[in-house]
């Protein structure tokens, strides 16, 4: 999937766990969201290969892409250089460990939906992703129901992460108990955009670029589909031109 759809899937998945903190809506933060949306990313730094060496990328390796940082037991090392290896001092004293294992916890929930999502597209070079890396290198996935570009799913998962993200900032302006009706408001949005997505998943399948792209012509609209695209090439060219 592309890093748009990644993230802003990460995002409403983090506002759906908002009601978990007993004091919200009274308080209400945008920590979870963000922070699932950047382990949603975190996954795809093994990518970075591609700028130096392809056949290190398109590889089986455990440091290619798709290789360790996309399983669950590879990427967290990653994630505890990152939660207790940064300094985050603030004002002389370190955050609570709990405080520290939330933040573990919600970069993990971002990188495992990432893999999810990844096993849904093509198997492409890598023939999926190996779930159980390091004690198997077998591989899982790669059940081509939806393309590595998905215009459709980049504006569906858009829409609701800037829907969700505006209902969150209107709520730290908004009186209870009507920040109540709100927070409603952002939590059915967030659950609506991943719930059109796993729809949209289970009645998709990939058969070539070509006849996904009419697809997806069609479920957007050619003018709407054009500006997508378009937006997918600015953002990922190297990408594009690479792989695609």
């Amino acid at each position: 999937m592309h890093f748009i759809s990644h993230f802003s899937s990460g995002f409403c998945l983090g506002a759906c766990l908002l009601p978990l903190n007993r004091r919200f809506p009274r308080t209400v933060s945008l920590a979870a969201p963000t922070l699932v949306a950047i382990g949603s990313l975190l996954p795809d730094l093994d990518g970075i290969s591609v700028f130096f060496a392809h056949n290190v990328y398109y590889g089986s390796k455990w440091f290619s892409h798709r290789g360790a940082l996309h399983t669950p037991l590879g990427i967290l090392p990653l994630l505890i250089l990152i939660v207790y290896g940064t300094p985050t001092e603030t004002g002389g004293q370190d955050p609570p460990r709990d405080e520290r294992g939330a933040l573990l916890g919600f970069l993990y929930l971002g990188s495992l939906l990432h893999m999810v999502e990844d096993m849904m597209t093509p198997p492409g070079p890598w023939a999926g992703l190996m779930m159980l890396w390091p004690l198997s290198q077998r591989r899982a996935g790669g059940f081509a129901r939806i393309f590595w570009v998905n215009e459709y799913l980049i504006a569906v998962l858009s829409v609701a992460a800037l829907l969700s993200l505006a209902l969150l900032l209107l709520m730290k302006r908004t009186p209870m108990p009507l920040r109540k009706v709100v927070a409603g408001l952002m939590i059915l949005t967030s659950l609506g955009g991943l719930a059109e997505t796993a729809r949209f998943i289970s009645v998709s399948e990939f058969k070539n670029p070509s006849q996904w792209k009419t697809y997806q012509q069609d479920l957007l609209g050619e003018s709407l589909y054009n500006s997508i695209h378009h937006l997918v090439l600015s953002t990922q060219d190297i990408w594009v031109r690479e792989i695609l």
